[in-house]
């Protein structure tokens, strides 16, 4: 017959199996029970990402030889020439080699070393060899960064500290600049500028749109000079007259002119530009040239033409 239980009492356990909703109870005390449902999304979202990723190549050292986790030979050298992104065995065997040498301390196995760089190797994932070997010298320039800092951390000597500093600075730097040049070898050399705010002031005019010439190297290069376009000068300059000298490229300049001069500051407006006259002027040998005897000259054969009309 059942006992009644007073109403302060605990519940009398139940000898039913737990639903699924909840997971039983085990035995082995090591292992935490997910209790609440917040904890078993977060376990199902991880598990679907960790799965949904592809599984790095994973590789062995037995007295200095590479040698595959596997048993299939042809597995293992398929995927190590995919993760290097070559179609040479030699070259994927000789960047396993330098993994292993920049990678491996002493703390540590050289398979966990070659594991590592293989993992960020095949993280990077490169086209082709150039990709593979900067890949395999940003892993080795990360991790000497992360000892120097560590060394650093750890020391109590300012000079150790100040000299691991300043190489892990060094590192870091060069790492940064390892990962433009993957960036710009995958863009092909190709820049981009956007602009998102274009502010227009009175007076002043935009254009919206794309607008691009190809020029030498892959860069743009606009055939009218911003400087000497009129739409961007103030209304004074554009009022002056125009230099019109000849440029290198056989238009005529389109710069204001200086005033009281006939031409711009670059084509000898400035003040005081322009050679100088009289001795002055630079090397003298004879002084046949210079502009007193050349306008002396001009002189002579207007008076020898008017001469000539009486003889």
């Amino acid at each position: 017959m059942d006992q009644p239980h007073n109403a302060g009492s605990a519940p009398p356990q139940s000898e039913e199996p737990v639903s699924g909703n909840e997971p039983a109870e085990t035995s082995d005390k090591s292992q935490p029970v997910i209790r609440t449902t917040p904890e078993r999304d977060e376990l199902a979202a991880s598990m679907q990402g960790y799965f949904g990723r592809r599984r790095r190549v994973q590789a062995r050292v037995r007295d200095g030889v590479v040698e595959p986790q596997t048993d299939i030979g042809i597995l293992f050298a398929a995927q190590t020439a995919d993760a290097f992104g070559t179609t040479s065995p030699t070259f994927a065997t000789r960047c396993m080699n330098q993994l292993v040498g920049v990678l491996k301390r002493e703390d540590g196995t050289a398979e966990q070393a070659l594991n590592a760089g293989l993992a960020v190797v095949s993280g990077v994932d490169p086209e082709n060899e150039t990709e593979a070997m900067l890949a395999v010298q940003m892993a080795g320039t990360h991790d000497a960064a992360m000892s120097m800092l560590a060394r650093a951390a750890q020391s109590t000597n300012p000079r150790v500290m100040e000299a691991c500093g300043n190489l892990a600075v060094k590192l870091l730097r060069t790492y940064t600049a390892q990962m433009e040049t993957l960036s710009k070898l995958r863009r092909g050399g190709e820049q981009m500028v956007r602009v998102e705010h274009v502010h227009v002031y009175p007076g002043g005019q935009a254009i919206v749109g794309a607008v691009a010439a190809p020029g030498v190297g892959g860069l743009s290069k606009m055939d009218v000079k911003l400087m000497h376009s009129l739409d961007r000068q103030p209304s004074p300059f554009r009022m002056a007259p125009r230099c019109c000298a000849r440029t290198r490229r056989g238009t005529e300049c389109q710069s204001p002119a200086v005033r009281g001069k006939r031409r711009c500051r670059i084509h000898g407006g400035a003040a005081r530009s322009g050679a100088p006259r009289g001795e002055r002027n630079g090397r003298y040998v004879h002084g046949l040239r210079t502009a007193e005897m050349k306008e002396l000259r001009a002189r002579l054969r207007d008076a020898r033409a008017v001469l000539a009309m009486f003889d």
